[in-house]
Parts: C-alpha cells; structure tokens; sequence
C-alpha cells in the first residue's frame, strides 16, 4: 500500500473498532442482563506484505520471524501500566493479581483506546493471536515460539490448548496462527 492507503487502512480498521464499542456499550446500558459487560479484540489485516494490527484488551497478537517471537501488542491490564511506570518488573507482573484486571476492553466505560501497529512482513512469518486463556499458561515466550515455529499448525495450536487446560487453563482458550506465504525472502 502507499503511505496514503496505509493512514486509510488504519483508519478504517479504528474506525470499525469503536463502532463495534459503542454497539456493545450501548446493548450494556440498555439491557440489565448486560450491563458491564465487555471483551478483547485483535484484528489482523493483511495487505500485500503488511500487516496492520488493531488491539483493544490483553489478548495479543506475536510475530514469529526465523525461529524468534516478539509480542507485537501491549495488555492493556492494571500490572502492564505498572510495569510501564516502573512500579514492578515484567516478570512481578507474570504472577500479580492485577495481571487480569483490564484498564480498557471493548463495551465496559463510554471510551475506548485502539491500539494500532503496523508490521512489514518476510515470507515464513508467523502471526500468532491468541486470547488470556492460552498465552497465560506459556509465561515463557520462547516456549510460545517452540511450539508454532514449525509443523502443522493445526496440530501445534491443539497441543498448545491441551497444556493449557493441563495447566489449570479455565478461561476461554482462542489462538489462531497466520503463516505468511508467496512474498519472497524480504516481504
């Protein structure tokens, strides 16, 4: 995409996210049943050898890129903004009880912040999206990496969900892998 059509991508895809807000927001005051409730949300769309990426909770999207993983995400929890101000380290953060508390979901207060980021993507990439109720069980990212970075996708992603559950995994368990194929060795 050009420069021009990168910003309207972007745009359409924020756009699209606080639409989606504000129909749940909305359904949370009008119904009782409903009210308070919310979810995460990752999107990934995929254009030529771009990836944009749009984030609202603590579900997270990876890049896998030659056998190495990197969260290309923030969690948008009480202990991430902890860590970020520099109040307790990354690895505190993994065992916190403020690790699942979200400062910002779809649906649950009248705004929302879009988290937008941009990837240029190589041929044999992976994007990994998963919810908290996979990646909460593999703490360690190079295990994450371990078990997508190669074979069958299908069978690597139900043997992750299955450690998870072994884990004590009890929340929702979503994970989808993305494999980027056809773009030559530079994207």
């Amino acid at each position: 995409p050009t420069e021009a059509a990168r910003r309207e991508l972007a745009q359409i895809m924020q756009d699209a996210v606080l639409s989606a807000h504000q129909a749940v927001f909305q359904r949370g005051n009008r119904e009782v049943d409903k009210q308070g409730m919310g979810t995460t949300l990752d999107i990934v769309l995929l254009a030529g050898a771009e990836a944009f990426v749009a984030h609202v909770g603590d579900s997270r999207t990876y890049l896998l890129r030659d056998g190495k993983i990197s969260q290309i995400t923030t969690d948008h929890t009480v202990a991430q903004v902890a860590v970020i101000e520099g109040r307790i380290s990354e690895e505190e953060a993994l065992m916190s009880n403020w690790r699942n508390i979200l400062v910002n979901a779809i649906g649950v207060s009248a705004d929302v912040g879009v988290e937008m980021a941009h990837v240029h993507l190589n041929d044999g990439d992976r994007l990994l999206l998963s919810s908290d109720g996979l990646h909460d069980y593999f703490t360690v990212n190079a295990e994450v990496a371990s078990h997508i970075a190669t074979g069958e996708l299908q069978t690597q992603l139900s043997h992750m969900i299955e450690l998870a559950k072994e884990r004590g995994g009890h929340d929702n368990i979503t994970a989808i892998v993305i494999e980027i194929r056809g773009l030559g060795t530079n994207g």
